[in-house]
């Protein structure tokens, strides 16, 4: 009771200051490079939960907060890059050696978290005329669906999915680093922009095993004529 009889009143914090409080108090010093990385890895963990929940309850690839928008660019990144390949002459060349599931992956339907489709492929604007050509091939018999190939051409055995995957980790680890810096540049504004880009190349490096350095690899990217991603 206070001095007049009155009892306290209680304070209310909002739910979104709460979680700001507790994320705030799980913070690590700077010079702790692997409570940082480790950190980063529940972050992303979480953002990609709470992704998918939206998605599941608002139309899948809409608006995300803020916190939320560079790890949702990765979510979908991860999805096209294993739903097309990175240059259409890298599709072409998986159909000869009868590997058609790159060239396929550049007319499929781009899906949403769901395995819905939701909107049409974008490498399809792109297709040169010999790639329409080719494709035209296949529907119409002049080559073997299953092998990619005429009646006499010789093959080379097929790369899989997950062979694609594991000879690009600089690509993945390209893709996750800004992301990482996003992260870190909410955690620590105090730190300059190279300390922040060092620090997220390291922690990107070491969750997908790249071994290049992701900052000149982004750089070249960013003057070469494909996406990155």
């Amino acid at each position: 009771m206070t001095a007049k009889g009155k009892l306290p009143q209680r304070h209310c914090v909002p739910q979104s200051k709460r979680d700001e409080q507790r994320k705030l108090a799980r913070i690590p010093r700077w010079t702790d490079e692997d409570a940082i990385a480790k950190l980063v890895d529940e972050i992303i963990a979480e953002g990609r939960s709470e992704i998918e929940r939206l998605d599941w309850t608002y139309p899948p690839g809409g608006k995300y907060p803020d916190e939320l928008k560079a790890i949702a660019n990765l979510v979908y990144a991860e999805i096209y890059r294993d739903g097309w390949p990175p240059t259409e002459q890298a599709a072409v060349a998986a159909a000869m050696r009868r590997d058609l599931e790159p060239l396929a992956d550049m007319l499929r339907p781009i899906a949403n978290l769901r395995g819905l489709p939701y909107k049409p492929n974008p490498a399809i604007k792109s297709l040169s005329p010999d790639t329409w050509a080719l494709i035209v091939e296949f529907l119409t018999g002049q080559r073997n669906l299953r092998t990619g190939r005429r009646k006499g051409e010789p093959g080379r055995p097929k790369m899989s999915a997950e062979e694609r995957r594991a000879r690009t980790p600089t690509h993945n680890a390209a893709d996750e680093f800004s992301v990482i810096v996003d992260i870190l540049q909410r955690l620590y504004p105090e730190q300059s922009a190279g300390q922040i880009r060092d620090r997220a190349e390291e922690i990107a490096k070491a969750r997908t095993g790249a071994r290049a350095s992701v900052q000149t690899y982004r750089r070249r990217a960013t003057k070469a004529p494909q996406r990155l991603g």
